[in-house]
């Protein structure tokens, strides 16, 4: 299987998805042939037959479910993904998929309503039905079954702003893993709870397994009653999606899974994550290091006030201050960075930097004179050769109305809704400054790695209360931030889990770390490089080894 490769552009406030092309797609004869999708009309052939192989092989290593769900035309139709990828076989004899949108599992936290959707009410509905038809007296509630007792406290589930909202596959692989060990445990407890005797066992041993290890996989939502295995349907909360009777009662197994592995997320995985910053076993020191941890551990940006809320219940929250300093800086980064995308939509070229600069000094708490309207794109014309006749501005100035106090105000409106933060943010950026000890510098920093604000070297004094430090002359341009998928050296991360699980055991590891860096890594700013360098120096440092370190 192949994908398209594919690109996220952010430049002024825009947001540009660029996605390349299959080969054969622009010829006028049909270069490309489509062989899977929802609404692909049933064929046969060795090319859907090849291309369904590597599709179910592909949905094993990402643990989705094969399901089947109702086209426009009304008949069931068999996928392995989500109802919106398609599979096509190129000009060049490659199999191509796009759409891969919602391909992973939905996130059950942020669809408090889901069970309410057309298609999922009428499989329940049919379930419920045909569950009394067979006499069978066991109807479970789809609104309650997954959630634990007392879990609506925490404020969810909840509505996000998107509705694009699906679990990381690092979690889907821990829930994998905290299932396939729920299974052996139970399986235990079952086998030590027999009261049959040695010699009974032994003759009954077979048959009294096998229906062992049918009841646990049922219990515990396996997908086959032979063998333990857990896999997602990506289509459940999906708007608009029906799905055929037969599917009632896995559609029920996939709801309750979806919500323990969401109520996995909040009670384990955050909780894991503070244990392993007050054991020094991560050390975030920036906001891209904070996320790359929090990924590596399932959990999605959107959970940061709940991380927040976990580390100020922690009994050692004074040894997180750190942590604490970088998760409010992050939310206060990224509810600015969409605040500033909105801002920069109505502002003209002429008035760009002045705008920008404006705004910084806004978010800064810094006292701010943004240019007369005349002035300004005068100034500005004589560098850019842009003039203005008769002091008669082209651009909008409604960018200069902003003060500092509603910008504050409206990020602590976006924190609120985005991240579910219960703490008061203040009324400016001086109180988390006092409180976290947060650097302005540190905020500038992020936030113009964020949006492509290249700003003039040069010190910049930010507790200046007289004169504005930043002007429109250091807003030296704004670049456009491209992101894509990073691919992962697999022997660079082997070894840095090995040299991890050494140091943990008390073994050196500094014989593994020239390893990763010399033989895996082959480039110089690698990330696992970096983090391998982060570890040991950390090591040296708490064997007081200061020349090593």
């Amino acid at each position: 299987l192949h994908t398209l490769p594919t690109a996220v552009v952010d430049y002024r406030g825009v947001r540009l998805a660029a996605q390349g092309l299959a080969p054969g797609s622009l010829e006028e004869d049909g270069g490309t042939r489509l062989l899977y999708g929802l609404s692909v009309p049933p064929q046969e052939g060795t090319p859907r037959r090849r291309l369904l192989e590597l599709l179910a092989q592909a949905a094993k290593g990402l643990g989705l479910q094969k399901h089947s769900v109702l086209s426009p035309r009304g008949h069931a139709v068999p996928l392995f993904s989500s109802t919106l990828t398609r599979g096509l076989l190129g000009a060049d004899g490659r199999f191509y998929i796009t759409d891969l949108s919602r391909s992973l599992p939905p996130d059950a936290n942020f669809h408090p309503g889901a069970s309410d959707t057309e298609g999922q009410g009428k499989a329940e509905t049919d379930g419920e039905a045909e569950a009394q038809q067979n006499g069978e007296t066991e109807v479970v509630e789809a609104g309650e079954e997954g959630w634990p007792l007392g879990y609506s406290s925490l404020g969810l589930p909840r509505l996000f702003p998107h509705h694009l909202c699906r679990l990381r596959p690092e979690l889907v692989s821990a829930f994998i893993q905290h299932k396939s060990s729920q299974f052996k445990r139970c399986m235990k407890e079952r086998v030590k709870g027999k009261s049959e005797g040695e010699e009974e066992c032994t003759v009954n041993g077979e048959q009294g397994g096998v229906e062992t290890v049918r009841a646990v996989c049922k219990e515990l939502g396996s997908v086959s009653d032979i063998i333990f295995e857990i896999r997602f349907n990506p289509d459940i909360y999906s708007p608009g999606v029906q799905f055929p009777q037969s599917e009632s009662g896995a559609v029920r197994v996939q709801e309750r899974l979806l919500r323990e592995a969401a109520v996995f997320l909040v009670t384990k995985q955050i909780p894991a994550f503070v244990a392993d910053c007050l054991q020094r076993r991560v050390a975030p020191l920036d906001g891209s290091s904070l996320t790359w941890v929090l990924h590596q551990r399932g959990i999605n940006i959107r959970y940061l006030g709940k991380v927040v809320r976990a580390v100020h219940q922690s009994q050692h929250s004074e040894r997180l201050t750190h942590i604490t300093r970088l998760l409010y800086s992050e939310m206060v980064v990224r509810s600015a960075r969409r605040i500033l995308n909105s801002f920069l939509q109505g502002v003209e070229m002429s008035s760009l930097s002045a705008a920008v600069c404006h705004f910084l000094c806004c978010l800064l708490g810094l006292q701010s004179s943004p240019a007369p309207v005349a002035e300004e794109p005068k100034r500005r014309s004589r560098r850019r050769g842009r003039g203005v006749t008769g002091g008669v501005v082209s651009d909008s100035m409604g960018w200069s109305m902003l003060s500092g106090a509603e910008l504050w105000c409206l990020i602590s409106l976006d924190a609120r809704e985005t991240y579910d933060l219960e703490d008061d943010l203040g009324s400016s950026i001086d109180h988390l400054v006092e409180q976290y000890k947060i650097q302005k510098l540190s905020v500038l920093r992020e936030l113009c790695l964020k949006t492509g604000i290249q700003l003039q070297l040069r010190e910049y004094s930010l507790d200046s209360r007289h004169k504005p430090p930043i002007t429109p002359d250091d807003i030296l341009n704004i670049f456009p931030v491209i992101k894509h998928l990073t691919m992962t050296t697999a022997d660079a991360s082997q070894v840095l889990r090995s040299a991890e699980a050494n140091m943990q055991k008390g073994e050196s590891g500094k014989h593994t770390f020239p390893h990763c860096s010399g033989d895996a890594c082959q480039a110089r700013l690698h990330l696992c490089l970096c983090w391998c360098v982060c570890l040991f120096v950390s090591v040296q440092a708490s064997c007081w080894r200061p020349m090593s370190s």
